[in-house]
């Protein structure tokens, strides 16, 4: 249950944001991904972990989620850490999101 700590907590933050998109763009994770590189082209991307020939991308945004929901890491303390140094920008690119919807 979220209490007044979990309101603030960083990664139930991420997971709401990426929420929102998922809503927005129906479920589909490569919409996601278009649309976060629509509103923010300098978003980094690099190869899925989930394809190992490489030869699928995905961003930063959709990497994190993945490697924390599908605890794809052996160490979520990393995962933790960088969802942090990104949480600022991805609250910005969800906010240009709802803006572009509403």
């Amino acid at each position: 249950a979220l209490g007044s700590s979990g309101d603030h907590d960083p990664l139930v933050q991420f997971l709401l944001l990426y929420l929102i998109l998922d809503l927005i763009k129906g479920g589909s994770q490569k919409g996601i991904d278009r649309l976060i590189l629509h509103l923010e082209p300098n978003t980094p991307i690099g190869p899925s972990p989930r394809y190992p020939n490489g030869n699928v991308n995905e961003t930063i945004y959709m990497r994190l989620r993945n490697d924390f929901v599908h605890a794809r890491v052996k160490r979520p303390g990393i995962v933790r850490d960088e969802i942090l140094q990104n949480l600022h920008a991805f609250r910005s690119i969800v906010r240009k999101a709802i803006q572009g919807v509403a």
